[in-house]
């Protein structure tokens, strides 16, 4: 039986194009990205090539390994002119983690009134 060659959809290409830009940009190698990520290369290599679908989990790792927000790998839904404060958001959030209980209690607040302003 003749095994049916498959389109590959354009988001998964652009998003596999988007973590081979940042992985190359940070100087990973594909084993290495795979190694902090906690995936095989062969995972790596098929996800920058666009033939895996990816799951929320594998994105997420993969973002977490790349120090960059998940967001910003999903080309199709990320506009570049948003790079800047993605970046602080995500600098907050991993701050946020750091935290002890009552100071992420102070942040959440704080965090909420800025909000506020902006929301109105």
């Amino acid at each position: 039986m003749k095994k049916q060659k498959t389109e590959q959809s354009p988001i998964l290409v652009s998003i596999g194009d988007t973590i081979r830009k940042k992985r190359k940009e940070l100087g990973f190698s594909q084993e290495k990205l795979a190694e902090l990520a906690e995936l095989h290369t062969t995972t790596i290599s098929e996800i920058e090539c666009g033939k895996s679908n990816l799951t929320i989990s594998t994105i997420e790792k993969i973002s977490i390994s790349l120090n960059t927000p998940l967001i910003s790998l999903m080309p199709a839904v990320y506009d570049s002119a948003d790079k800047e404060i993605l970046e602080i958001i995500f600098k907050i959030i991993n701050n946020h983690r750091r935290l002890n209980t009552d100071e992420k209690i102070r942040h959440a607040e704080l965090l909420k009134s800025i909000s506020s302003v902006y929301s109105k």
